[in-house]
């Protein structure tokens, strides 16, 4: 009965992983658009909520595994850079360069997880 319990485990933990992957995908999607500065304020604060809580929940999840930390970790950095109610006061020109490392980052993250 216990293979049964562990194969049902793995099971879940499989189907979270693709569902993490879609949202790096998405929030690495909406950081390539932010480098273009055309966009309203309201993009720019949905994409500070978003950002920051698909990085604080899957570095939640992957932290749990052992091959995953070195990127738990980095996506918790990552939460903290984007969180939206205790914003960073960095020039435009550096918050390009922020949106595209970490487009960067989310964008190969979510290549690597299988």
């Amino acid at each position: 009965m216990s293979g049964l319990l562990r194969l049902e485990k793995i099971k879940v933990i499989m189907d979270t992983v693709k569902k993490i992957k879609i949202a790096l995908l998405v929030a690495g999607l909406m950081l390539c658009f932010a480098v273009i500065p055309l966009w309203p304020n309201a993009f720019y604060v949905l994409l500070r909520w978003t950002v920051c809580m698909v990085c604080g929940y899957s570095a939640y999840v992957l932290s749990k595994g052992p091959l995953f930390t070195k990127h738990a970790i980095c996506l918790g950095f990552l939460a903290v850079l984007f969180n939206p109610i205790f914003v960073m006061p960095f020039d435009l020109s550096l918050w390009i360069l922020v949106y595209l490392g970490s487009a960067i980052c989310l964008l190969t993250l979510a290549r690597k997880i299988t």
